[in-house]
């Protein structure tokens, strides 16, 4: 694999909104990276979601919910590569970011030049 210059990134450390113990706090992290061939990624995982299996999660990013993903064993992950034709939404820094379970806020945060 060839090593790609990361021309700009941006990550959204994503945490509990609520009570929650240490032991099961509910975390999640959203990366952004433009390369320097201007290819793009966007990447998301989260875990010690406390929800059953199958259930979904909507990713928003600032009002725009960008997808929806399912849960198993308390985590889900999504790759998006522009290579692959996939389309990368524009962010900013600052910009909020959240998790939500029907329709309540799991975890949250704002997306920092890493």
């Amino acid at each position: 694999m060839a090593i790609r210059t990361v021309k700009k990134e941006l990550e959204a450390k994503l945490f509990p909104v609520g009570q929650s113990s240490f032991f099961s706090r509910p975390r999640g992290i959203i990366e952004r990276k433009t390369y320097g061939k201007g290819s793009e990624r966007l990447k998301i995982l989260i875990s010690n979601f406390k929800v059953p299996d199958g259930d979904e999660v909507e990713i928003v990013i600032g009002d725009n919910l960008l997808s929806t993903l399912k849960i198993k064993k308390g985590s889900a992950k999504l790759d998006l590569k522009s290579e692959d034709g996939n389309t990368i939404p524009q962010i900013s820094a600052g910009e909020s970011a959240e998790i939500r379970h029907n329709n309540n806020v799991i975890v949250k945060g704002k997306f920092t030049i890493d």
